[in-house]
């Protein structure tokens, strides 16, 4: 329910609004954190995080 009403929402806003909306590759983003988790100490966190997320 949450993602067709997220859906609509977004048309409305784009038909209506003027808003633009762009998909944007997550990529460049995850790798350039890369170096925060060792840099903080939270490797060891961040996999079991993924762990436990399935990733």
């Amino acid at each position: 329910m949450v993602v067709e009403f997220s859906e609509k929402y977004e048309k409305d806003m784009a038909e209506n609004h003027g808003m633009i909306v762009r998909d944007v590759d997550p990529a460049p983003f995850i790798e350039a954190v890369q170096p925060v988790y060792k840099k903080l100490g939270y490797e060891e966190l961040r996999t079991r995080i993924l762990v436990e997320i399935g990733n």
